[in-house]
């Protein structure tokens, strides 16, 4: 399955990745014309810094075994079995945001007493705008193997435990 592969060690904290997320995620299909028409852009990146000056774009994992589907009392939090996207169904969710509190990666938010999280840009061809965005690749959409991934979610975690 694709996801989007973070590789902490090139992020520069640009916030071209929130910046690109916050546009295709806007009425206007544009981060600068949805400031132009009033709109709070919003993004489902964000870039943290870490200690050591580390900078490190935080976004759902889309776990192999998340822990806000198996938390969600409606079943409004769902994946998808093809392409292994974790998303909320917005008319199931009744709101309760347990899967904010059940995330590890606090990449779920609350957004108008709803959950906003990543949704692998599922209508955008090309893929996730946060990677085509990226200028360095520390954001990257392809393959990835089990192994590399849980580094990765290993290294993040232990990157958001010094970056509270």
């Amino acid at each position: 399955m694709k996801k989007v592969l973070t590789e902490v060690s090139k992020c520069l904290g640009c916030h071209s990745c929130e910046n690109a997320c916050a546009a295709v995620h806007s009425e206007a299909a544009s981060f600068l014309g949805a400031v132009l028409a009033g709109e709070k852009p919003r993004s489902a990146v964000r870039v943290l810094a870490g200690t050591g000056g580390a900078k490190l774009p935080l976004r759902c994992q889309h776990c192999a075994v998340p822990a806000c589907v198996d938390v969600c009392p409606t079943g409004a939090m769902q994946k998808d079995a093809v392409t292994g996207a974790v998303f909320c169904d917005a008319e199931q969710c009744v709101g309760c945001l347990l899967c904010v509190d059940a995330c590890p990666f606090t990449a779920i938010v609350e957004d108008g007493g709803k959950p906003f999280k990543c949704d692998l840009c599922h209508d955008r061809e090309g893929g996730p705008a946060c990677a085509a965005a990226c200028p360095t690749g520390a954001l990257r959409f392809g393959e990835a193997e089990q192994g590399a991934v849980s580094a990765m979610e290993r290294e993040i975690l232990d990157i958001l435990k010094g970056a509270k």
